[in-house]
């Protein structure tokens, strides 16, 4: 399929004006880089501590926002997982660099949390010396258990067995109607193995439910942020290398070197824009810039490939004639590569919701990049470095001249 037919495009006549553009938005992303002290990194990288919630009913992820910010967390990150009810909670380390947070620290991160989420009805329920069977664990709920277990007759198990089965049901999926992890209501206990009537009635009095709970809470210690970082570092320049090596034998070392730095403006063009936009790097980001590196190179190589072609074809032409030549021969072939995934990811930009964002975003940056630094990096690179060959053989023939 041909979206256009013989065209004749000057493409390499703007070549100056299109390298002053990307050196004018590279110096832009260098500015904003240094301005800022480097990019923001999130939890992967910069280390610290991820809260997992869940909510018995949807709930507006800007009011949200809202509510980290008066706990004390607004420099934090809250994205939001497959439907209403599931948010992460990614909380930057505050504490000093190189040090992971204790034990106690994130059990005081999960507390200081389930309170700011907690409205005024939940607060006074404690206040009245209910347990809040959402957010409770064994010990407390045990605690509970064991003078009503104690005074039992009949097949009612330990309190803290008791306990651990009542919390494991609300963990499950059954436990929420299919939305496991958040009882709804005390009805739900009764489906628990060894809740005898007794035990019912206690609890119906001395619990009550509240809108969340943590399920779980994870954290990423400084020196594993930074082996993290490191490490995708040197994913992307081993990956350049690989393709350098791969290209200088496939074609020819100028056609690698062209590549590598057609790559290279991909990457500080990308990383200027998350600077500048204020985006954290995170995994998920360097999976992008790595797809990126992927879908630029594969792009470049097909119009490498055609100058190839038509460098033993067009012998009386000259460089820039074979390069606008390959370009326009593959122009259609570039506009529905680069168009189909241009539409897919600008549809993850627009409704892929919070946790695809930074994913996406990043993808939209690198093809609209690498579409242009295809035509108007690599194939004046190409060209310089061919006129400048020529040049200097002119300059040793002249010099031998001279000689004789």
């Amino acid at each position: 399929m041909e979206f256009f037919k013989e065209t004749r495009i000057d493409f390499l006549r703007i070549r100056w004006i299109t390298i002053g553009i990307s050196l004018v938005v590279i110096l832009t992303g260098a500015v904003s880089y240094y301005a800022k002290g480097g990019l923001s990194y999130g939890v992967d990288f910069a280390g610290g501590t991820m809260v997992h919630l869940k909510f018995k009913s949807p709930h507006d992820i800007s009011k949200l926002r809202d509510t980290i910010k008066e706990i004390g967390f607004g420099g934090s990150r809250i994205q939001q997982l497959e439907g209403q009810n599931e948010f992460v909670l990614r909380i930057e380390q505050s504490s000093k660099e190189g040090v992971a947070r204790t034990d106690s620290e994130l059990d005081a991160i999960r507390t200081r949390v389930v309170d700011g989420f907690r409205s005024a009805e939940e607060k006074a329920q404690i206040s009245a010396g209910k347990l809040d069977l959402n957010t409770s664990g064994v010990d407390s709920l045990s605690g509970l258990l064991e003078p009503v277990v104690g005074s039992a007759v009949g097949t009612t198990p330990p309190a803290r067995e008791l306990a651990g089965r009542i919390l494991e049901h609300r963990d499950s999926t059954i436990a929420s109607g299919g939305a496991g992890g958040v009882f709804q209501s005390v009805e739900q206990i009764r489906a628990v193995p060894g809740v005898t009537d007794a035990v019912y009635s206690a609890l119906k009095d001395r619990v009550y439910f509240g809108e969340m709970r943590v399920i779980r809470t994870d954290m990423v210690g400084p020196q594993v942020g930074r082996e993290l970082r490191t490490k995708g570092i040197q994913a992307t320049i081993w990956a350049l290398l690989g393709m350098l090596l791969y290209i200088t034998f496939r074609f020819q070392f100028v056609y690698g070197v062209s590549v590598i730095l057609t790559l290279t403006h991909d990457v500080l063009v990308t990383i200027g824009f998350l600077s500048i936009f204020d985006y954290d790097m995170d995994l998920t980001v360097l999976a992008a810039i790595l797809t990126i590196v992927g879908f630029s190179v594969n792009d470049t190589i097909v119009i490498f490939d055609r100058i190839r072609d038509n460098l033993k074809i067009m012998k009386k032409e000259s460089l820039i004639d074979i390069c606008n030549k390959s370009v326009n021969q593959t122009l259609s072939r570039t506009i529905l590569t680069s168009g189909t995934v241009f539409v897919t990811v600008l549809s993850l930009f627009l409704f892929g919701g919070d946790v695809i964002h930074p994913f996406a975003f990043t993808m939209l940056v690198g093809v609209i990049s690498g579409s242009y630094s295809t035509i108007y990096i690599s194939c004046p690179i190409l060209v310089w470095w061919k006129q400048g060959a020529e040049w200097r053989r002119a300059r040793e023939v002249a010099k031998r001249r001279s000689r004789v």
